[in-house]
């Protein structure tokens, strides 16, 4: 009898394998799940066999594969409670191998001594691998045990439920397995034992009520299909077995016995499936008479996004909508609407009261706390059986919230009622609902933003002609604004340059000792007066460049100028300045060097703002060196210091007006930004090109260059002055 009901049990773990296998094979949890039920089969089966073996070694070899199965059946269901309590995420590789190891070490000594020392019908010795063996089982169960539990604590509803029979299938499964296959063994009495393969039954039976009865698994239809098939296969073997029965007896006159001639009609029946043809055949044949409501997702998805993409207003989607749930649902009604706005409802089927009655609102706001955006209400449980009644009493069945976050009430609705067959809505329909509800809301979002784009667009071009008139306006007045700042700074350039040059004359008689004598101090005073007043001018000077570049009147007057001297010059001008900051500031001046047509005052600030520049940024100690080069075809001026040079990231605007680098305004906050800018201005209208190459921190070097066949002078006539803008 034992006998018996081990293969019994081992055959319903093998039917659940199959069927929770072909209820989706590619789903993890589907996979461990069979993994564990696969183990629990290993065990039984090995249990079986070593309770039918007669000899002391067949005892032996199958009591140690028993405990193969009983190693992974700890593994399976701890990875099994991983993912269905969705951490297995966060399992890292090592963590995984680290769970991995004991049962890879375990595998390894089952076939020694380590694991069973010796074993026969009467008793049985175990090693110190088989209590280790039972020290992982207890550990592994207790970890998985405690997943379960936790995620129980946190979840509600129809999880929970699913959690609680996996649960309940643990407690009974591992407490009565540890006693039975490992305290009795281990204490040398092998015949409870026998009993403790039937313990993982427990797991698989309330693991099927969270199945069947709570749809852990979506295998409803499987186990249809399954006794369609078992339905099949029966009434094929005993087609034969009448077929075999008529052509051994009456054609043949053979005689064979009922077992022999039951399992030759069973074997051609099954052959006989193996082929496509008569397959499709039966497969047509159970279709027809078990699975009439069956639709195929995807050929509905399909069609569904054709609507979505061809609907160019929000009723029109809806009434395509409806007619696709309908004809895959068969629903007694759906209602569709935007809260809010009665003209967006549309209603199919009939209610057991208008959709005029229903307070919309008040079922969404309902709906909420489930936390779900499809409420299916069957499975709303006891604890909330007001809400239940609420929905059902109006033959609700399926309420849908248009909604982007589960917190959110939703732009809309969608109420299904009952099927019109009685039939409940499987985990395959409320996942179709579900999808559906997802690409409608953003369809419908996409529909009411167009309408609103459209009724936007009648008022659109009001707007854009006022905003376009009071932007004229103001862009007048900028523009006078802009005027009569050019005026100022022009009248005050003039204003300032008349009594600066008059300040200028005085110190540079006073200087020269016109005034009478005067000693080194004075002396070194008055030059940096003179400087001073000297940048004074060339600062008024920018300010009327870029008032007459705007005014179109900025002038190059060119001459012969000998630039060698105009260098030489500037920098005995700013000597003294730099012998104050301990720089070296050195000039090699080149004997022979061409004249050049160019603005002598205009290059002359250039060149000074050069040198003033690399003054005031590089640090004390530094140097400056200050190229001027005779080549073939060209000459060049260069500026070379090692101060503090311009960030690479603030390169590109240095020659714009008003601007500085940020470094720059730190060492020398009374900079104008005008120098660089008008510098660039001068030497491009000349018909030069700027030179510029900087490292922060390390320095850098400004100058110019000039092409020798368009500027030299060759005659002693000079050229007549040009206006460039």
């Amino acid at each position: 009898m034992l006998n018996i009901l081990l293969l019994i049990c081992g055959l319903i773990l093998v039917l659940m394998t199959v069927i929770v296998l072909y209820s989706n094979y590619k789903s993890s949890i589907n996979l461990w799940l069979s993994g564990f039920l696969i183990s629990g089969f290993l065990w039984v089966f090995s249990n079986f066999i070593t309770n039918i073996s007669r000899s002391n070694n067949s005892i032996l070899l199958f009591s140690r594969t028993a405990i193969i199965g009983g190693s992974l059946i700890s593994y399976t269901y701890l990875m099994f409670c991983y993912e269905f309590t969705g951490k297995i995420k966060n399992l890292s590789k090592p963590k995984i191998l680290l769970i991995l190891l004991p049962i890879l070490f375990l595998l390894a000594i089952e076939p020694t001594k380590l694991n069973i020392i010796e074993a026969s019908e009467s008793s049985i010795t175990t090693g110190y691998g088989y209590i280790l063996l039972m020290i992982v089982l207890v550990l592994y169960f207790a970890y998985g045990f405690i997943l379960l539990l936790l995620n129980y604590l946190k979840s509600e509803g129809n999880r929970k439920r699913q959690i609680y029979y996996a649960l309940i299938g643990t407690v009974f499964s591992f407490i009565p397995g540890i006693i039975l296959n490992g305290i009795f063994p281990i204490i040398g009495n092998p015949k409870p034992a026998e009993y403790g393969s039937f313990v993982v039954i427990f797991f698989a039976t309330f693991t099927s009520i969270a199945i069947i009865k709570h749809r852990l698994l979506d295998i409803k239809l499987v186990i249809i299909r399954s006794l369609a098939y078992v339905v099949s296969i029966l009434m094929l073997a005993l087609t034969y077995m009448l077929l075999v029965s008529f052509i051994l007896f009456k054609v043949m006159g053979l005689k064979i016995n009922l077992t022999e001639e039951l399992l030759l009609s069973l074997l051609i029946a099954i052959i006989t499936l193996i082929f496509s043809r008569i397959q499709k055949y039966f497969v047509k044949v159970t279709n027809s008479i078990f699975f009439r409501g069956m639709y195929d997702t995807q050929l509905v998805l399909n069609k569904f996004n054709k609507n979505l993409v061809s609907s160019y207003e929000i009723r029109q989607l809806f009434s395509k909508s409806s007619s696709t749930i309908e004809e895959a649902l068969n629903p007694n009604f759906i209602v569709f609407g935007i809260r809010g706005d009665d003209s967006k409802s549309l209603k199919s089927g009939v209610l057991k009261e208008n959709p005029e009655l229903l307070n919309i609102d008040d079922l969404l706001q309902t709906s909420l706390k489930y936390n779900k955006k499809v409420i299916y209400v069957d499975e709303i449980n006891e604890s909330q059986d007001m809400d239940k009644q609420k929905l059902t009493s109006k033959g609700i069945a399926v309420l849908v919230r248009l909604t982007p976050s589960l917190k959110d009430i939703g732009i809309g609705y969608i109420i299904i009622g009952s099927k019109r067959g009685g039939n409940m809505y499987s985990s395959q329909d409320i996942s179709l609902i579900e999808i559906m509800s997802n690409e409608l809301f953003i369809a419908t979002q996409n529909l009411m933003h167009f309408e609103e784009i459209q009724n936007f667009n009648v008022t659109l071009q009001q707007k854009v002609d006022d905003a376009t008139r009071k932007l004229r306006r103001t862009n007048e007045k900028l523009r006078e604004l802009d005027e009569s700042k050019d005026d100022f700074i022009s009248m005050a350039s003039h204003q300032l340059r008349t009594p600066l040059t008059s300040v200028k004359g005085y110190i540079s008689m006073m200087i020269e000792g016109d005034g009478g004598k005067i000693n080194d101090t004075q002396k070194t005073m008055l030059n940096q007066a003179f400087f001073s007043a000297q940048r004074m001018v060339y600062l008024i000077a920018d300010l009327l460049n870029v008032s007459r570049l705007k005014s179109g009147k900025f002038v190059i007057e060119t001459k012969a100028v000998d630039l060698s001297n105009l260098v030489s010059e500037e920098m005995g001008q700013m000597t003294e300045i730099a012998s104050s900051k301990s720089l070296t500031l050195s000039y090699n001046k080149p004997k022979n060097f061409p004249k050049l047509n160019i603005d002598e005052t205009k290059t002359r600030q250039v060149v000074m703002n050069y040198i003033d520049n690399a003054i005031y940024y590089t640090p004390q100690g530094g140097k400056i060196d200050i190229t001027l080069e005779d080549k073939p075809e060209t000459v060049e001026l260069r500026v070379v210091d090692n101060g503090i040079g311009v960030p690479k990231s603030e390169q590109h605007h240095l020659f714009t007006k008003f601007y500085r680098a940020e470094n720059a305004r730190k060492v020398r906050p009374d900079g104008t930004g005008l120098g660089l800018f008008m510098a660039k201005k001068v030497i491009v209208a000349e018909g030069g090109a700027i030179i510029f190459d900087s490292q922060e921190g390390k320095g850098s070097t400004f100058g110019f260059t000039f092409s020798k066949n368009s500027l030299e002078v060759k005659t002693d006539s000079s050229l007549k002055p040009k206006k460039t803008t």
